[in-house]
């Protein structure tokens, strides 16, 4: 379906919501809504001696237009748009809350955004913003190339199954799982090796334990490593080698079986000291050819160990299904986000608490991307006790959350006169997470009950919603002076 100029007005306004500073640039504007709307067909159309598609141009039409201006909702000046205060009210007065989430949002308030470069500006469209300091479009102002650490090499199919098999090379079994290849692409991968037909490269990081993890390429490895290990056979549908259908690797000939396992495959190594930040950058870059795979995605393959291990668990826990009433998908790692993120800002509150928040543990500073990439590393790091530790602090916090506040603790109040609930929101959901973390609040549900509504009707607490990674530090001292005043009753 063809997305109208009207169409692009209320996801904007929330994207605006959403942005640091209520603030973003036309190019910034476009990644948001390409992100949130999804355009296909006609709309990807890239038009004629330009670098825009319908898409794109549409939304510029909508800033040229002045379509947000003339309704006072948005400012445009020196390319940055900018929520005004009755944009704001807008949103939080009016009755439309519900059609936005069905259209657009899913399982829960909140989705992670990260903004790279939009492909299709044009740097003589008006509403182009120059600034060089704007991080989507001179990517080199914030990737400097003396960061930048990527190694040219190549390795045999024997080496990296070896290197599997000694724990030195990370293939992440939850990653892609909904991209898992065809025998028959596996077997025309056999067919391509034995014809010594080049393959793409292979993206690979090395983490500071000097592992390799596969960013880009974990498919076409797994297929290797299976045949190896005689899983499948070629099969019947063979192009040229028609006399190997129905082998498997231990039928080949020898000297078949040796340009299998000598086979060179060309590798890009990403290695320290490149940035987190940096890498994520990589691997959505060079993963852009498929689905495009979201940050918890890519930080699950990046960061594996007992971060993806624990999330793993928390994730699969009935306390936390009974919690959130089933309503987090399992597909995307949504489930696997939010739990992140929960664990995340209690790890963070608890150190902050402590006046003890070294460099282990980052302090949160706006950017939620490097934020949980460096608390994901961190957790790796913890010992046994530790891990179960955090385990049972947020089994606990299901556990209580849904015994206190039921099943829609983690929802923010709909609005008068609407039937529809809103989805789980991912902010409330992390502040409650922490407010029942290492407590005992059963005897004293009443409190807890009439803390939380008053928290609930409180507008200035409610508008923090509206950004959600910007007013971060505000909701979590208002939930420590309710944690407080609960545990001194």
């Amino acid at each position: 379906m063809v997305i109208t100029e009207t169409e692009l007005i209320l996801p904007a306004l929330y994207s605006l919501a959403k942005a640091t500073d209520r603030k973003l640039s036309t190019t910034s504007l476009i990644s948001e809504l390409r992100h949130i709307i999804k355009p296909k067909g006609d709309d990807l159309t890239v038009l004629k001696g330009r670098k825009d598609d319908k898409f794109s141009q549409k939304v510029r039409n909508l800033i040229s237009h002045r379509t947000l201006e003339k309704l006072k909702y948005v400012e445009f000046n020196d390319g940055v748009l900018t929520l005004t205060d009755e944009g704001l009210l807008y949103l939080n007065d009016k009755d439309i809350y519900e059609d936005y989430i069905n259209k657009y949002e899913e399982e829960y308030e909140g989705e992670e955004t990260i903004n790279f470069r939009d492909e299709n500006f044009d740097e003589s469209d008006e509403n182009f913003d120059s600034d060089s300091t704007n991080e989507d479009i001179i990517i080199d102002s914030i990737y400097p190339q003396a960061s930048l650490n990527i190694e040219r090499t190549q390795f045999s199919v024997f080496e990296l199954k070896r290197k599997k098999e000694n724990g030195k090379l990370l293939l992440d079994p939850d990653f892609q799982r909904r991209d898992v290849w065809k025998s028959s692409q596996k077997a025309e991968l056999i067919e391509s090796i034995l014809m010594n037909i080049p393959l793409p490269f292979i993206y690979l990081t090395e983490n500071k334990k000097g592992e390799l993890v596969v960013v880009d390429g974990r498919q076409r490895l797994t297929a290797l490593f299976e045949f190896l290990d005689d899983q499948f056979s070629l099969g019947k549908k063979l192009k040229i080698l028609k006399q190997l259908h129905n082998k498997r690797f231990s039928q080949l000939e020898p000297i078949l079986q040796g340009t299998i396992e000598d086979y060179q495959l060309l590798s890009h190594i990403i290695k320290p000291p490149t940035s987190d930040r940096i890498m994520i950058d990589i691997f959505d870059r060079v993963n852009r050819s498929g689905t495009k795979l979201n940050n918890q995605e890519i930080r699950n393959a990046l960061y594996q160990g007992q971060s993806t291990k624990l999330l793993k668990v928390l994730s699969e826990s009935e306390d936390f299904k009974i919690a959130t009433n089933y309503s987090i998908k399992t597909d995307r790692m949504k489930d696997k986000y939010i739990i992140l993120r929960a664990i995340s800002f209690y790890l963070w509150k608890q150190r902050y608490n402590q006046e003890s928040l070294s460099s282990k543990y980052s302090d949160y500073k706006g950017d939620t991307e490097d934020f949980l990439a460096k608390y994901m590393e961190n957790i790796n790091l913890l010992s046994d006790n530790e891990i179960v530790y955090l385990e049972l602090m947020f089994l606990n916090a299901m556990k209580q959350s849904f015994f206190i506040l039921g099943a829609d603790a983690f929802r923010l109040p709909s609005n008068k006169n609407s039937l529809v609930k809103r989805p789980i929101n991912m902010a409330l959901f992390e502040v409650i997470t922490y407010l029942f973390s290492d407590e005992d609040f059963y005897r004293k549900k009443e409190l807890v009950k009439n803390e939380y509504h008053k928290l609930l009707n409180d507008s200035e607490f409610l508008n923090s919603f509206l950004s959600i990674d910007s007013n971060v530090k505000y909701r979590f001292n208002r939930i420590q002076e309710i944690k407080n005043k609960i545990k001194n009753a």
